[in-house]
């Protein structure tokens, strides 16, 4: 299993990565479907980061690398989220 969040080669977190103290302040506010009907979510934490790579990309979804998910499912959790404000 990697080690997350992974460094880049000068040993710095990359901008798009959340940090551990900023990911404690945001995994109690997100919501769960823990209990619920249908397929359990790919983590957050993962989704957050990937977001923030394709935003930090210029908006590009389709260059979402696969280490953040499927790319619809990136896509589809920003739009979820950016309608909740």
């Amino acid at each position: 299993m990697p080690v997350y969040p992974p460094k880049d080669s000068d040993g710095r977190l990359p901008t798009y990565r959340l940090t551990d103290d900023q990911w404690a302040a945001l995994r109690d506010v997100l919501p769960t479907n823990r209990g619920k009907r249908g397929g359990q979510w790919h983590d957050h934490r993962t989704m957050i980061d990937g977001i923030q790579w394709a935003r930090s990309d210029g908006g590009r979804w389709r260059n979402v690398p696969d280490e953040f998910g499927p790319r619809q499912s990136v896509y589809d959790r920003f739009r979820r989220w950016s309608g909740f404000g």
